[in-house]
């Protein structure tokens, strides 16, 4: 079962971010609120996790993800992408 972990973004305490990580840390999932509803979120090195998301949702294995980083640089070091790609990411996405 899982465990209910409310952080107010704007005062996020250490002791409720270090949870949160534990949970990723452990290869458990995330629910975490976006702009139209709530989003759920592994470590991308967990393939398990992913597997049981597209379980749970009973999504398509070629089902494509949200890849949610805090830089494109992340993005560079986890993907390949050719410069076309990178130069579409800079134009379409926030930040």
């Amino acid at each position: 079962m899982g465990e209910r972990i409310s952080i107010n973004v704007h005062g996020a305490k250490p002791r409720q971010i270090e949870a949160v990580v534990g949970v990723l840390v452990r290869g458990g999932l995330i629910a975490y609120p976006t702009d139209s509803g709530y989003a759920l979120g592994w470590r991308s090195d967990n393939r398990g996790a992913r597997e049981r998301v597209i379980r749970l949702r009973q999504l398509s294995r070629t089902h494509h993800f949200t890849y949610c980083c805090r830089s494109l640089s992340d993005v560079g070091r986890l993907t390949r992408i050719d410069n076309r790609g990178h130069r579409m990411i800079r134009q379409l996405t926030p930040g």
